[in-house]
C-alpha cells in the first residue's frame, strides 16, 4: 500500500508466489512492540540510511529473503516518528 511502484514490482510477485519469504522487524529487547518509543534509529547520511539498534523476535528473521525493519526517524513518543525500511538478505553492513 505504501511502497512505490518500483518496490511493488520488485518484491510483491516474489512474496505473493512464495518464491521469497518476508521478515518483519519491529520488536526490541527493552521496548517490545512500542513503536513510538523504540530505540533503533535511522539517520540519513548522504544517499544512505544508517540504521543502529537491536531487534528481537523477528518473524522469519533467519529464513526471510527480505525484511521490513521499523526504525525511529523522529523524536521519541512523537506522532509519525518511524519509518519502514525494506532490506534484502545480504544487503546489511555491520
Amino acid at each position: 500500500m505504501f511502497g512505490n511502484e518500483e518496490q511493488k514490482r520488485q518484491y510483491l510477485p516474489k512474496l505473493a508466489s512464495g518464491q521469497w519469504i518476508g521478515a518483519w522487524g519491529l520488536t526490541e529487547p527493552n521496548t517490545g512492540s512500542d513503536a513510538g518509543n523504540m530505540r533503533t534509529v535511522a539517520v540519513l547520511d548522504g544517499d544512505y540510511w544508517i540504521i543502529n539498534g537491536a531487534k528481537n523476535f523477528i518473524t522469519h528473521g533467519i529464513s526471510g529473503n527480505v525484511a521490513v525493519v521499523i526504525a525511529r526517524t523522529g523524536a521519541p513518543n512523537q506522532g509519525q516518528n518511524s519509518s519502514a525500511f525494506v532490506i534484502e538478505e545480504g544487503r546489511l553492513a555491520f
